[in-house]
């Protein structure tokens, strides 16, 4: 009944479950933001790159997102929702790790690759681990999930600039070293979904 639908975030907020499933999500996000939005300095400053060169390995990251939503959503119903969301963020780990060595050209483009791959992989297992929260909240879960995103991944580039004017391969460390602590969480925060 359309007339009747309305929202109540608050109330969604009180439900543990949906509660642990968007702090994964902000977590998430303030991490993968905290280093994406970095990545261009960091080419420029550790390997010399030009602008084109720099834009071409950050476009592979976007592009790489195409098949990774796709890939996703089907390990998401074949292997489990909490498979892929970890499978995608250990690709991230590997990713971020990797690319703070001195590596050649191509290398470099896979790994972004792998980087967005890993990124869209972990957003399908965790967007199809909303649509097991309850269903008179999934009106305020779908609605969030983008807006949590936003909102973390805004912060995670303001910290990732903080972090980055100090030492740009201590915040790639630190992030990465944040994003296996996420890993970790994974059973307290969505696998009781």
């Amino acid at each position: 009944d359309v007339t009747r639908w309305s929202f109540g975030y608050r109330q969604a907020f009180t439900n543990a479950r949906i509660l642990r499933v968007f702090i994964y999500i902000f977590l998430i996000s303030l991490f993968y933001h905290g280093v994406q939005q970095w990545l261009a300095v960091y080419f420029s400053r550790k390997f010399l790159f030009e602008q084109f060169t720099i834009s071409l390995l950050i476009t592979l990251t976007s592009l790489s997102g195409i098949f990774g939503e796709v890939i996703g959503g089907f390990c998401s119903d074949s292997l489990g929702r909490v498979k892929t969301t970890n499978l995608g963020i250990v690709v991230m780990i590997i990713s971020v790790a990797a690319v703070l060595m001195r590596l050649p050209l191509f290398v470099l483009g896979i790994l972004m690759l792998a980087w967005g791959f890993g990124w869209t992989l972990n957003h399908a297992g965790v967007s199809t681990i909303l649509t097991d929260l309850p269903s008179e909240h999934i009106h305020e879960s779908a609605s969030l999930n983008s807006s949590v995103r936003f909102i973390s991944g805004g912060l995670g580039a303001a910290l990732g600039g903080y972090l980055m004017q100090f030492n740009i391969h201590l915040g790639f460390v630190v992030f990465g070293t944040c994003l296996f602590i996420l890993l970790l969480a994974t059973k307290p925060l969505i696998e009781k979904v």
